[in-house]
């Protein structure tokens, strides 16, 4: 087991121009929209601002997906059973 991950980044540094780059590239996104999220979440936590990208609609995610259909799923149940009753 290792101690350090040294692959993953937990922060993005906005005035490292080597840093907004690879973050633009893995996310495929501009530097304006990473940017943009930095500023909208006032964190710099890679975390919080994929969060914040998917949920703009920004950035996908297989488990996002997976999380809005099962709450669609759900959403629908409950239509089906209010219309028994």
């Amino acid at each position: 087991m290792m101690l350090f991950n040294l692959h993953q980044k937990e922060f993005i540094y906005p005035c490292e121009n080597k840093d907004m780059k690879f973050w633009t590239r893995k996310w495929g996104i501009s530097n304006n929209q990473l940017n943009d999220a930095i500023i909208q979440t006032g964190s710099i936590r890679s975390k919080v601002i994929r969060k914040y990208l998917e949920q703009k609609g920004v950035l996908f995610s297989f488990a996002g997906l997976f999380r809005r259909t099962k709450k669609t799923a759900t959403q629908v149940a409950n239509l089906f059973e209010d219309e028994e009753e």
